[in-house]
């Protein structure tokens, strides 16, 4: 096989390896690639099964959506239905997340930029941790001095860019 073929298939199958293994069971991919949440159907499957064994499933509903995506897995596909349903972290607290659901699809859980701005959250990379901070106290956050901020821009699709071309702004030193 050549490198070309490796390479299809990797990009064919990158999310969908992207599991948590052992304790925690299912995991939401914290993705600020993607605008907003969505999942495979063996995704939904397979944590739904963690659901009924919790006795939760009155909490699981579904709504139709005609939502098309693209960018994970395989072509663009069709969403028909958009499920709810509960989960649960490490330290007890009950969540609920909601997402249309790719039929035939091995596609994780995303956890989106939408989803991220409406729980109002940072994503802390250098400790894995996800801060939910209260609506309204954002300007309470102390940072380090020297510490500096990269502005991004959102596309029309929700997604965040860092702006790279502004050639006519370079400082020589």
């Amino acid at each position: 096989r050549g490198l070309r073929d490796f390479l299809a298939d990797r990009n064919h199958t990158f999310l969908s390896a992207v599991r948590l293994e052992g304790e925690g069971g299912a995991a939401l991919l914290v993705d600020t690639g993607a605008y907003d949440g969505l999942a495979g159907s063996e995704w939904f499957d397979e944590h739904i099964e963690g659901v009924k064994k919790a006795g939760l499933m009155d909490m699981v509903t579904e709504k139709p959506t005609s939502v098309i995506v693209s960018g994970v897995g395989k072509d663009s596909e069709k969403c028909t239905t958009i499920q709810s349903f509960p989960g649960v972290l490490k330290d007890g607290t009950l969540i609920h997340y909601d997402a249309p659901r790719i039929p035939g699809s091995t596609v994780p859980a995303l956890c989106g930029m939408q989803t991220m701005d409406e729980q109002n959250m940072a994503v802390l990379p250098w400790s894995s941790q996800l801060a939910k901070v209260p609506k309204g106290k954002e300007h309470e956050i102390k940072w380090p001095e020297g510490t500096t901020f990269l502005q991004c821009r959102r596309a029309r699709t929700g997604h965040m860019l860092l702006p790279i071309g502004h050639f006519n702004k370079l400082k020589l030193k």
